[in-house]
C-alpha cells in the first residue's frame, strides 16, 4: 500500500477492506490530520532513501551481514510506518466518499418525494402540455405579471381621483398574486416533466444497449449456423477429415446442434423485436414530455383579465 518514492496513492477499499483497515490503525495516527500524517510521511519517505543507501554502501563496502541486516529491518519497520499512514488515508477517503453516496442518496429520495408531491397535486391536462407548453405558459405568465406591475404604476393615485385608483391597484395586486401563483404551479409541472424525461432517457439508453447485445447475439448464433451447415455439408460430400463410420455421428449430433440453435436464435430474434418496440415507445413518451400531448390551452381568465385593457 505504501508509495515510499511516488505520488500519493490512496487505493480504493472495499467496505470489508475498509473495516479490516480500520481496525489495523494505531490510534496515535486516527487523531492526527491530514496535514501531519503528511509531514510524518514525508520525514519517512526521506528515512527510506537515506537507510537505502547506507544499505548500498554497507554491501558494497563487505560490511558484516549484521550491519546489513540490522538497516534493512530499520528499512521495514519505515515501510510498515508508511504503510500504516497510507492505510489511514484510505479509509478517510472511504469514508469521504461513503458520506457523499449517503447524502447524494438522501438528496434524491428528497427530491423524489417533492417531485411526486408535485404530481400529486397538479392537472394532468398541463402535464400533457410537456416541457415545451410549460414553458411557453411560464412565459406567457411572466409577460402578464410584467404588463400588471407597470400599469400599477400608471395608475393615478390623486386625492380626486383615489377611490378609483385603489380599486384599480386592488384588482391588479389580485390578478398579479393570482397570475404568480398559477406560474409556480407550472414552474413544478416543468419540474415533473423534466424529472421523469430524465428517467425515460435512462431507460431508453438501457433499452438500446440491451437491442446491442440482442443483436450481436442474433449474428453470433447465425455464424454458428452456417458454420456447421457447412461442416454437415462437407461430411456429406466426404470433403470433411473424419473417419467415415463417425460421419453419420457427426452429422445427427450438429443436425441436433443446430436445432438448438435455431431455438435460441428464434427467442433472441423474438427478445430483439421486443425490445425495439419498447424503444420506439420510450422515444414516443420522450417526444411527448418535451413537445407535449396537447396543444396549449385556451387563454385563462386571469390572462385574458391581464389583457383585456391592452
Amino acid at each position: 500500500m505504501a508509495s515510499i518514492f511516488g505520488k500519493e496513492n490512496t487505493p480504493a477499499l472495499s467496505a470489508e477492506e475498509y473495516e479490516n483497515s480500520l481496525r489495523k490503525i494505531p490510534d496515535e495516527l486516527k487523531s492526527l490530520s491530514d496535514e501531519q500524517l503528511k509531514g510524518r510521511k514525508a520525514e519517512l519517505e526521506a528515512e527510506a532513501v537515506k537507510l537505502t543507501g547506507e544499505i548500498n554502501r554497507a554491501v558494497k563496502n563487505g560490511e558484516l551481514e549484521e550491519v546489513v541486516a540490522e538497516k534493512k529491518a530499520k528499512l521495514d519497520n519505515v515501510y510498515e510506518q508508511t504503510g500504516e499512514i497510507e492505510r489511514v488515508f484510505a479509509v478517510r477517503e472511504y469514508e469521504r466518499e461513503a458520506a457523499k453516496a449517503n447524502e447524494a442518496q438522501r438528496s434524491n429520495a428528497e427530491y423524489a418525494s417533492r417531485i411526486e408531491g408535485y404530481r400529486s397535486e397538479m392537472d394532468p391536462a398541463r402535464y400533457d402540455l410537456g416541457i415545451a407548453g410549460v414553458e411557453g405558459a411560464i412565459a406567457r405568465f411572466n409577460s402578464i405579471i410584467s404588463d400588471a406591475n407597470k400599469k400599477m404604476s400608471q395608475i393615478n393615485t390623486s386625492p380626486i381621483q383615489l377611490q378609483t385608483a385603489d380599486d384599480a391597484l386592488s384588482e391588479k395586486e389580485s390578478m398579479i398574486e393570482t397570475a404568480v401563483n398559477v406560474k409556480e404551479e407550472f414552474i413544478k409541472i416543468k419540474e415533473v416533466l423534466e424529472y421523469d424525461l430524465k428517467a425515460v432517457k435512462g431507460q431508453l439508453a438501457a433499452a438500446e444497449a440491451k437491442l446491442e447485445n440482442l443483436n450481436a447475439d442474433i449474428e453470433k448464433y447465425k455464424r454458428l449456423i452456417v458454420d456447421l451447415n457447412v461442416d454437415i455439408m462437407m461430411q456429406k460430400t466426404g470433403y470433411a477429415d473424419i473417419a467415415m463410420d463417425n460421419v453419420e455421428e457427426n452429422i445427427k449430433t450438429k443436425s441436433e446442434h443446430i436445432a438448438e440453435l435455431e431455438k435460441h436464435l428464434g427467442e433472441v430474434v423474438k427478445d430483439a423485436k421486443d425490445c425495439k418496440m419498447e424503444i420506439d415507445e420510450y422515444r414516443k413518451k420522450i417526444d411527448e414530455i418535451q413537445n407535449g400531448k396537447t396543444a396549449p390551452t385556451a387563454p385563462s381568465d386571469t390572462e385574458n383579465r391581464a389583457h383585456s385593457d391592452r
